[in-house]
């Protein structure tokens, strides 16, 4: 049978192709027809509100499909293609189609036994061989995802329990309801819980029986589907996105409830890192940073160097449209003239974000177009002396947690940490990504002695202390452990070098590694976020914090407030999110405190009932109210004394 060849798209009637997956057993060979399809819209119009208006389809002159549906998915390897027949048309006789081994597998799950699907995918609807229709057609396909009636997401074949995945969803899905007032007020106005009596709740009160349920949705979630860039598009503009695996389904959407309710759990024993990203990577996004998105995707989507050009542009869209930013680069090296700073947001590396090593500020980070830098003011941690080692992005083994015993010798604690503590415990701070119960609320994080226990060898059997690597120091997968010149420890890249410098800059909650340029002074390319001891809140600018008046020692933790993570700083009775080691505030500024839902700012800080309430900042001039601390700006550190250094990452 001979290859199927495309017939040309009319650009300037806006045509594109679907094709009806036609109907067969699930081992029948897989047939389609293509057909070209007219949409609505013309080519040049790309506001969304024009986009949003139903598709008319022609297939011929007798035929008209009014709906359609879209596929996202992994390609997969190349190699060794599998075949699909492209039915004849009146002009033509039957033809075979290539197509990767994944799509297939795809196919012949979402085919229907007894009519056809029409469906839209990338890799048939596109012909791969012409340049010019693919700029022009990938180019539509924010448009093509967003008026689909709903987007197929394929996970890929039934495995490693994953029925038992579908079926927890399910399960806990029916029993979701909207949290009361208090818990919404502790986890945001989106917290779900279950009522007692309820098969979740009685599921939950069995800690044997939950786990391997656990265990298998964790593995659901690590499928490669959820690490890909696309789903920024693929998910986010879709009416409606139903998961295959297999032949199971659940809607995407739910999962994400799922997560959110297993995140918020009494004691924190399902706050996975795995759940974690794939709850932020399906939370629907900022509107701001959504309609950018939406209004600019075909810029993004250009053919050369499609990827790093949708990497660099989302990232400016968010430094135009956010506060806070995150300056990940891609945690690679790099090569050749490629801009260090482009986040890879497909990259697999979990989150450092335990602390708010720039306090309450937001950024002051520009990007030059001229040069497409960064240039932003900074204050300087330190520089590696020594790398301890590099941990693989993969399982753990017995002999990773050999490498990690062999770095923690019991004298260890004898020895004073530069920021206070000992050596051992800043080592495993480390290993752990800052992620411990004293950094944080109490009952969320294993402690430090935990741990520390773990690593040293005490109380755990073989098998327990992978399953407790697993839960605890899951950040440290493809990161390295580091020594700096003063003596400080922290986690980085696994590309961090000795002679790498530390930083940290305001609206970035993580300090960050970078590179000199040779013969290029203050600039810099970016390897990606670190965590370092004893800089999880400001000490960076402002220096250790003060002892109090009163005697003792301040502790400080993040904790849930009002929706978001905040640092609360104790000592004695006394909690406050006021930070000890910044002074009076600037002329014309007051402290005010914020309650979600009730539209004004109070005088206390706590409730009646004793939460609470979000800091906030008041201009009492101008009215004018932020979360930002006026105190932590670069104009006003400098004033202070703190040196910042202005350097530009390229």
């Amino acid at each position: 049978m001979d290859r199927y060849n495309y017939q040309p798209l009319d650009s300037a009637k806006g045509e594109i192709r679907l094709f009806r997956l036609l109907p067969g057993s699930f081992s029948d060979d897989i047939e389609i027809d293509i057909c070209h399809a007219r949409s609505r819209f013309k080519e040049e119009e790309h506001n969304i509100s024009k986009s949003q208006k139903l598709w008319d389809t022609v297939i011929h002159p007798y035929q008209v499909i009014p709906s359609y549906e879209a596929l996202s998915y992994v390609w997969g390897s190349e190699a060794e293609p599998s075949f699909i027949t492209v039915r004849r048309s009146l002009r033509c006789s039957s033809r075979r189609l290539s197509v990767t081994q994944n799509l297939a597998e795809a196919l012949r799950y979402l085919r229907k036994e007894d009519e056809a699907r029409v469906l839209w995918v990338d890799a048939i609807c596109i012909n791969q061989q012409d340049l010019a229709e693919r700029g022009v057609q990938v180019g539509r396909m924010g448009d093509i995802y967003r008026n689909a009636t709903q987007v197929d997401v394929w996970l890929g074949s039934e495995s490693d329990d994953s029925e038992v995945a579908v079926n927890l969803v399910h399960s806990i899905t029916v029993d979701l309801v909207r949290a009361g007032p208090e818990d919404r007020a502790h986890w945001g106005e989106h917290a779900y819980t279950v009522l007692p009596g309820y098969e979740t709740a009685r599921l939950f009160a069995d800690p044997d029986e939950l786990y391997p349920k656990i265990v298998a949705l964790k593995r659901l979630c690590r499928r490669t589907w959820f690490t890909r860039l696309w789903i920024y598009q693929e998910f986010h503009l879709s009416k409606a996105a139903i998961a295959f695996i297999g032949r199971r389904t659940f809607n995407l959407r739910v999962l994400h409830k799922v997560l959110r309710f297993l995140y918020s759990r009494p004691g924190g024993k399902y706050r996975s890192l795995t759940f974690l990203r794939v709850r932020n990577l399906l939370k629907p996004l900022c509107r701001r940073v959504y309609s950018v998105l939406n209004t600019e995707l075909r810029s993004f989507l250009t053919i050369q160097n499609r990827f790093k050009k949708f990497y660099k542009d989302f990232f400016i869209c968010e430094l135009k449209a956010q506060k806070v930013v995150r300056l990940q680069g891609s945690e690679e090296e790099y090569e050749g003239d490629s801009l260090s700073w482009t986040p890879n947001l497909s990259h697999k590396l979990s989150r450092l974000e335990t602390s708010r090593a720039s306090g309450s500020s937001k950024h002051e980070i520009i990007y030059e177009k001229a040069d497409e830098s960064l240039r932003l003011p900074a204050k300087a941690i330190g520089t590696i002396a020594k790398i301890w080692f590099t941990t693989p992005d993969a399982e753990f083994t017995p002999e990773i947690l050999g490498v990690f015993r062999a770095c923690a010798p019991g004298s260890m604690a004898e020895i004073p940490y530069s920021q206070g503590g000992n050596k051992l415990d800043a080592y495993i701070y480390s290993l752990a990504g800052g992620w411990c119960k004293e950094g944080s609320q109490e009952g969320r994080y294993p402690s430090v002695a935990v741990i520390r226990k773990l690593i040293q060898g005490r109380d755990f059997s073989g098998k327990e202390c992978m399953e407790r690597m697993e839960l605890f120091l899951s950040h440290i997968r493809g990161r390295a452990i580091f020594s700096t010149r003063d003596g400080l420890i922290g986690m980085c890249p696994s590309t961090g070098k000795v002679g790498d410098k530390i930083y940290a800059t305001l609206g970035v909650h993580v300090p960050f590694l970078l590179s000199g340029v040779k013969d290029m002074p203050n600039r810099y390319r970016l390897k990606g976020a670190c965590y370092i001891h004893g800089f999880s809140n400001s000490e960076a600018f402002l220096g250790p914090i003060p002892v109090p008046l009163s005697g003792g020692v301040w502790t400080h933790q993040m904790e849930y407030i009002q929706g978001s993570f905040e640092v609360v700083f104790r000592t004695g009775e006394v909690m406050t999110q006021s930070d000890p080691g910044l002074g009076l505030l600037p002329e014309g500024w007051k402290k005010v405190y914020i309650q979600n839902g009730d539209q004004q700012v109070h005088e206390a800080e706590c409730n009646s009932d004793g939460t609470m309430r979000r800091l906030g900042f008041q201009h009492m001039s101008t009215g004018e109210l932020t979360i930002y601390d006026p105190r932590m700006t670069s104009a006003v550190l400098k004033s202070r004394g703190v040196i910042l250094e202005d350097i530009i990452i390229i």
